[in-house]
């Protein structure tokens, strides 16, 4: 049976396809955007400072369970990926946990954001003694 157009324009959108997704995987890895500093990482956390200028929307990323520790006061917008919007005010100091998340953040304040992020990586392991 010869291949048909239809086949070669099926194995095309399928081509493109499997490429924007293999993208958006890429950008979801917050430590390769420009808005994060890698500070530490082993094989149980990672940390990384976390900056956003007045009007900033951070892309779409998915992080494991973690916590932030606010080093400047902000005023943040979080949407998840199902369409979930939490609006929130910190103070310098604040701590907020998080549990895993795919989602984007927008900095609707008037000054720079500013935290350590600190992920968690899985369960803890015994130290050898």
């Amino acid at each position: 049976m010869k291949p048909s157009l239809r086949d070669g324009t099926v194995l095309l959108v399928l081509a493109i396809a499997l490429g924007v997704v293999a993208t958006v995987v890429r950008a979801q890895d917050p430590v390769k955007a420009p808005d994060h500093s890698l500070l530490f990482e082993n094989d149980q956390v990672r940390v990384c400072e976390f900056t956003a200028k007045p009007g900033e929307t951070v892309a779409l990323d998915s992080r494991p369970n973690h916590f932030a520790y606010m080093l400047a006061p902000a005023k943040m917008k979080f949407t998840t990926a199902d369409g979930k919007v939490v609006e929130r005010e910190y103070a310098a100091g604040d701590i907020r946990w998080s549990d895993a998340v795919t989602h984007t953040v927008e900095n609707i304040g008037d000054t720079q954001a500013k935290a350590l992020v600190v992920e968690l990586k899985g369960p803890a392991k015994k130290q050898k003694k």
